[in-house]
């Protein structure tokens, strides 16, 4: 459930989000991205939208 207080804050951001992630993980990000011949952004926005 989304706090409504915290929700209020989100109105209006830019859509930046900082996330904090183990090496590995990033790498294997980059690579997968990398074979999709997509940014990085743009493949971890594709996975965070497919389980949203």
């Amino acid at each position: 459930m989304v706090n409504s207080l915290a929700f209020e804050n989100l109105q209006g951001d830019d859509g930046e989000l900082l996330v904090r992630m183990p090496k590995s993980l990033h790498c294997r990000l980059i690579e997968k991205a990398e074979v999709e011949r997509v940014s990085s952004n743009q493949y971890i926005v594709y996975l965070l939208g497919k389980s949203a």
